[in-house]
């Protein structure tokens, strides 16, 4: 995740390399994160953080269905909502986001009906958190 944030987000965005790192910059200092507490940003996102999302969207929000369901393209909208803070809207961003996280949502849905639980389900989708830190933690150096 980390190479196809770094390369293609400031392409998604329509902005160069610099304006991207910028608009990141800007977004994680408005929201007090870079300046006080990103190692522990960092650490939340990529540990505790997924645990949590899948008990909530894959736990209590369980649809036993092969078949993409409402909520995972509500996954999609919330994550889009959180994006938000972060970067200026784009139409690119907006649209690959929306379809890369709703179906990671139905995947994570599925896996948590495979094996019965969320703990698949949550170290996939920490190792993305850490992917997308990574990937940010290379567009901020």
């Amino acid at each position: 995740a980390a190479p196809i944030l770094y390369y293609s987000l400031p392409f998604l965005l329509g902005l160069s390399m610099d304006e991207t790192r910028a608009a990141l910059q800007t977004g994680l200092t408005k929201s007090g994160i870079i300046d006080h507490s990103f190692s522990l940003f960092v650490i939340y996102l990529s540990l505790p953080h997924p645990a949590i999302e899948e008990m909530a969207w894959r736990n209590l929000l369980l649809v036993d269905s092969k078949m993409p369901q409402l909520h995972d393209l509500a996954f999609g909208f919330y994550h889009l909502l959180v994006l938000h803070f972060f970067f200026p809207f784009a139409w690119g961003l907006f649209a690959v986001s929306l379809c890369g996280l709703t179906a990671m949502g139905w995947i994570w849905r599925q896996l948590t009906l495979k094996f019965g639980g969320i703990a698949v389900p949550a170290w996939s989708h920490a190792g993305g958190d850490l992917g997308v830190m990574l990937g940010l933690w290379w567009l901020l150096r």
